[in-house]
């Protein structure tokens, strides 16, 4: 499984990538690969459709908001688990309109990701 994260903070990317992937090994009994990026332009750069399995974004990006990333991605991959990780409900509906499989909300918890994960 490859998963993308999506966040301006440093620290939250690399915390997130790490108990996604411990979580991750024990509940699927796979391994993932972990794609980190720090701001909007390096994801959308890079990203091709049906690349990612999951996309956890930050609603509160530089230059775009994360919902604005998942309505890109919804035009042309349908199949990628959506969650967002942010600090703040206000998106929360909005999350709904892009088929999105979870909303964390920041500080996050290892149940947090644990439940996010699917089994």
């Amino acid at each position: 499984m490859k998963i993308a994260l999506i966040d301006d903070e440093p620290a939250e990317l690399a915390h997130l990538s790490e108990i996604i992937k411990k979580q991750w090994q024990l509940i699927c009994g796979i391994s993932c690969t972990i794609d980190t990026f720090c701001n909007s332009k390096d994801f959308l750069f890079s990203w091709k459709a049906g690349e990612y399995g999951v996309i956890v974004l930050d609603i509160y990006l530089d230059n775009i908001t994360g919902i604005e990333i998942a309505r890109k991605i919804r035009e042309t991959d349908i199949n990628t688990q959506l969650v967002f990780c942010t600090t703040s409900n206000e998106f929360a509906s909005e999350s709904y309109e892009v088929d999105a499989q979870y909303y964390i909300l920041k500080p996050f918890s290892e149940k947090n990701i644990t439940d996010m994960i699917p089994a």
